[in-house]
């Protein structure tokens, strides 16, 4: 159905295909691993070169990611960072990444 409540055509059903190709393309161009996680870091989706892992994706879910990050690292990976990164072979083999640590948010309540 489209947002006027008619059915959707072949055309536009091709196209909303195109468009997942495309995004799945386009998400596989920066990174070569896909995870989603739930609130309680339970992998509930994985996509791309789980073997890093030593996994399939089939056998990732259901596992926590905490269990992928050593025990010095576990504080931020409950955090919400984003990490990013890739090798670079032409520079004595070094990794270039990035962190961004979104601001902790804090309620604050007011004394009566």
């Amino acid at each position: 159905m489209t947002a006027k409540g008619q059915s959707a055509t072949p055309a536009s059903r091709a196209q909303g295909k195109s468009d997942r190709e495309r995004f799945v393309a386009l998400a596989f161009c920066r990174a070569n691993l896909l995870i989603e996680l739930d609130t309680d870091y339970t992998i509930v989706f994985a996509a791309g070169v789980t073997p890093v892992l030593g996994a399939t994706p089939e056998t990732l879910k259901g596992q926590s990611f905490l269990d992928f990050v050593g025990a010095e690292h576990k504080g931020y990976a409950k955090n919400p960072v984003v990490f990013s990164g890739y090798w670079m072979p032409d520079f004595s083999d070094h990794y270039c990444l990035s962190l961004k640590v979104e601001p902790i948010k804090k309620t604050y309540v007011s004394k009566i």
